[in-house]
C-alpha cells in the first residue's frame, strides 16, 4: 500500500531527476503544511519539500515554509520518519539560514 510520505518522496525524486520542479512543489509543500495543521511533527514529506526547494531554487517559497512550520514532536511511529530524515531537514534548513542570516563564519 503507498502512503503519502511514499507518494511525495517518489515525487520529488522523479523532479529532482526531470527537472519538473515548479509542478512538484506547490503540491508537496501544501501536503505538508496540511500535516503540519493536524499533527505538529516532522514528517518525511517536509524533507521533501526542501529538497525540491532547494534544487529547483525557490528561496523565497522555502525560507516562508520553513518559518511557517511548528515542529514541535518527531514521532516515528505515525510519520514513517527515519533518522536520516530528521538529519536532512535540518542540514537543509541550514542551507537556507547560514547564508540568509549572514553569519559570518570565518574568524
Amino acid at each position: 500500500m503507498l502512503t503519502v510520505p511514499a507518494i511525495t518522496r517518489s515525487l520529488a525524486t522523479i523532479a529532482c531527476q526531470t527537472g519538473k520542479l515548479k509542478s512538484v512543489f506547490v503540491p508537496i509543500r501544501r501536503i505538508a503544511e496540511s500535516i503540519s495543521s493536524v499533527h505538529h511533527g516532522l514528517s518525511p514529506v517536509h524533507v521533501d519539500v526542501l529538497q525540491v526547494a532547494i534544487k529547483g531554487m525557490f528561496y523565497s517559497a522555502a525560507l516562508t515554509f520553513i518559518e511557517k512550520q511548528d515542529i514541535v514532536e518527531v514521532d516515528p511511529k505515525h510519520t514513517e520518519l527515519t533518522s536520516e530524515d530528521v538529519l536532512r531537514y535540518f542540514y537543509y534548513v541550514g542551507m537556507w539560514y547560514v547564508p540568509i542570516a549572514g553569519w559570518n563564519l570565518m574568524p
